[in-house]
Order: structure tokens, then C-alpha cells, then sequence
């Protein structure tokens, strides 16, 4: 019995001794670190655990190696000490939606110099990355060809995203070539030469503004009116493909004309003497027609002898080369008073044949013949000297015939001789 006692004891020494000896009786303090607990779609987490030896981690990921989660999950690891002691440890991971960011432009596909609106949506703030802009900005792109346009745009969650938009730029048409850059007219005068944009690809067009918004024709020949006074600047431009090539710029002018003013309308007497007062702009030049009986025609204050009824037209020329007119009339009251007898006997009355006013005659074609039709006097300028005699013999007694004419004169009558 005291035996078994001691083997028993010994038994119990032993096994308490295995027991107090259990090399897991303590498992491995395991600490995870986590980069980022909440990445956005598509970034890298890093999931390290440490107070181990090991580390068995699902879901394929390796200790402190970089990977890339699709969705939310939970990650386990295994860890292993020294003793062969082992223990889990687990950590959620939630992945955040990144936002749908779209890109956008107001055409895509446009001509080289022309202004295209970028715009991003479905985000909360914006970064251009090309071209470095404001979100909500107009830009001219410089290169012919395919654009591409990149932006990046944040989520309420903070995650980001980038979106592209293509633009496409067309080279412009060359520009035309004008054989004449300006014209000038005087007002209500047809111009003398025309401008003409010849475009060597595609269609010209006119404008009325560099901005080539507000057009004015579509034909080579541009086409002026000439009814009112200024100057006007119109722009060529060749147009193909949908793109208008850069403009060329023609002038053309209208100038006024002097201002004239013949003067106020007489009434004279034949012979009496007056002045035109004609108004003309200084440095004009000046010119009265008809000129007859004019003391200078190329004064508008000349003076002058009315003889019959006329229409005096003063016009003028200025440095331009315009030319106003303007006209007035004197009338002549021309009452011709005509002595019908000649009584040629030396008293002294009617020895001549006689006819006032005198001045008047100046300008008139005076005729007498017989009445066989032989004429017997004919002159421009009677001096009321003819004393019934034809080639210095005196004519018998007997009716005889007149015709005087002038401009506002054609009297015919009989002249009796009485000798």
C-alpha cells in the first residue's frame, strides 16, 4: 500500500508538473495596422499584423503587401509565436463608392480659334488637370487634331475620380486675298472700282463686325451703297467645312458733296446790270454756265448784263473730287419795241430804223428784205444806224420786211419807207 501511495504521488508530481508547463497557456498579443480603413475604389490598403511570428491572412492578402479591394469585407489573420501558439484576429474593411464624374463640353468639334465650355457634374468640387482651368470655364484649344481633356472630381465621401472628353479642332481655311482694301465714292455716286475677296477653298462671306457674327453678304464682290455719308469697314472670310478662315478687312466711304446754293431767283431789265451771289463752301472750286456776259465765271459773286431770259447753273467741286449743283433763274422781261416807218429826209426823225431796248440787240439776229424775198439787211448787232439804203443807194418807197430773233425774241412785221 505505501508503495502504490508513491508511485501515485510521483504520478500526480509528474502530471501536475506537465500541466504547469503548457507552452499555450498564453497566446500571442496580435496587433493589426491598417493604412486606410475606408479606401475609395481602387486604392491600395496595406494590412499588417504584428506580436507573432506568422501571419496566415485570407482572401489571398500577405502581410504588409500592398492590395486592392473590390468591395467591403472583413479580413482574417492567423498569427503564429514562437511556440507554435496560435490566434485570429479579424478587421473590416469598407470601400467607398468613387463618383461617377463626367466630363463635358459644349461642342465636340470645333474650328482652330474657337472657344469651347468645360464643365464637370455628379461631383461636389472639380480640378481641371488639362487644361489647368476653373470647372465651368471657357478655353480655346490651340492644337489642330483630337484634344483630350482630363478632369478630376471629388464625391461627398472624399473619394475622387477622373473623367476625359475628346474635342476635336479643324484647321481654318486660308484667308482670302482682296484686290482692293478701300473705296470712296462722293454720295449718290456709283463707286468706280468694287472690292473683291477671292478665297482660294471655300465660299467668302461679308461682315460687318471682326467677331464675324453679323454678315452682310455672301458673294466675292462686295456690294456698297453709295445714298449715305460715312465710312463703313466690312471683313472677308473664307468658310469650308464649318470653319470661317480669319478675316480681311476693306473700307469703303461715302463722301458728302459741297454745299451750293445758286442764289435767289431775278427779274431784270434787257441791259440792266447785277450780280449772281451763289454760297459755296471755302475751298471749292467754283465754275457759273452758261458764262456768257459773266464778268467771271469761277466767282460765285460775279457780276453781269442781262440780256434775255436765263437759267444760271453754279457748281462746285471740292478736294475729293465731289460735285454739288444748284441753279437759279433770271428772267429778262423782253418787250421789244419795234419802229414800223423809216422817213429818210434828213430832219431828223426816222431818218433810221429804230427798236429799244438798244442792249437788247446785242444778242439778236436782225433781217430785212423786199417783197421779192431779197434780203437787205442782215446783223448781230443792230445800232439802230440803217437808213433804207442797200449797197449805198437808196430804196424806193414801199413796204418791207423784218424778222428779228433771240433767244426769247421772234418778231416778224412790216417797215414802211418813205422817203
Amino acid at each position: 500500500m505505501k508503495r502504490f501511495f508513491l508511485l501515485c504521488s510521483a504520478c500526480i508530481f509528474v502530471c501536475t508538473a506537465l500541466l504547469a508547463q503548457n507552452p499555450c497557456d498564453g497566446l500571442p498579443v496580435i496587433n493589426i495596422a491598417v493604412n486606410d480603413p475606408t479606401p475609395c475604389q481602387g486604392d491600395e490598403v496595406l494590412l499588417s499584423a504584428s506580436g507573432a511570428v506568422t501571419y496566415n491572412w485570407n482572401k489571398n492578402v500577405e502581410n504588409g503587401v500592398g492590395f486592392v479591394p473590390s468591395v467591403s469585407d472583413t479580413f482574417t489573420v492567423i498569427s503564429t509565436d514562437a511556440n507554435g501558439c496560435m490566434d485570429t484576429s479579424d478587421v473590416f474593411i469598407e470601400v467607398l463608392d468613387v463618383p461617377d464624374i463626367v466630363a463635358n463640353s459644349s461642342s465636340l468639334n470645333t474650328c482652330l480659334g474657337d472657344s469651347v465650355f468645360l464643365s464637370a457634374s455628379n461631383g461636389v468640387s472639380y480640378n481641371w488637370l488639362e487644361p489647368v482651368i476653373p470647372n465651368g470655364s471657357f478655353y480655346v484649344p490651340t492644337a489642330i487634331g483630337a484634344n483630350i481633356f482630363t478632369v478630376e472630381g471629388e464625391g461627398a465621401n472624399g473619394c475622387t475620380n477622373t473623367s476625359q472628353v475628346i474635342v476635336v479642332i479643324k484647321d481654318l481655311p486660308a484667308t482670302p486675298t482682296l484686290n482692293l482694301d478701300s473705296v470712296a465714292t462722293c454720295v449718290d455716286v456709283a463707286y468706280d472700282d468694287q472690292i473683291v475677296a477671292s478665297a482660294s477653298e471655300g465660299r467668302t462671306f461679308w461682315f460687318t463686325n471682326p467677331e464675324l457674327t453679323d454678315e452682310y453678304g455672301d458673294e466675292e464682290t462686295l456690294t456698297v451703297a453709295n445714298g449715305t455719308v460715312g465710312k463703313q469697314v466690312y471683313y472677308a472670310s473664307a468658310f469650308l467645312g464649318g470653319c470661317y478662315s480669319n478675316s480681311v478687312r476693306a473700307v469703303a466711304e461715302v463722301l458728302p458733296r459741297p454745299s451750293v446754293d445758286a442764289g435767289s431767283d431775278l427779274s431784270l431789265e434787257p441791259a440792266e446790270r447785277s450780280n449772281l451771289s451763289g454760297i459755296v463752301d471755302s475751298d471749292v472750286d467754283v465754275e457759273w454756265s452758261p458764262s456768257d456776259r459773266l464778268s467771271d465765271m469761277t466767282d460765285p459773286n460775279t457780276a453781269f448784263t442781262a440780256t434775255n431770259s436765263t437759267t444760271y447753273t453754279l457748281t462746285a467741286t471740292d478736294e475729293n473730287g465731289c460735285v454739288n449743283t444748284d441753279q437759279m433763274e433770271v428772267t429778262v422781261e423782253a418787250n421789244l419795241t419795234i419802229s414800223n416807218i423809216i422817213t429818210p429826209n434828213g430832219d431828223g426823225d426816222n431818218d433810221v430804223w429804230k427798236m429799244y431796248p438798244k442792249a437788247l440787240l446785242q444778242t439778236c439776229n436782225v433781217r430785212v428784205f423786199d417783197g421779192f424775198g431779197r434780203l437787205l439787211l442782215e446783223t448781230d448787232n443792230y445800232a439802230n444806224d440803217w437808213d433804207a439804203t442797200f449797197e449805198q443807194k437808196a430804196l424806193p418807197d414801199g413796204d418791207y420786211y423784218y424778222h428779228i430773233q433771240c433767244n426769247d425774241i421772234d418778231e416778224k412785221g412790216t417797215l414802211v419807207i418813205i422817203n
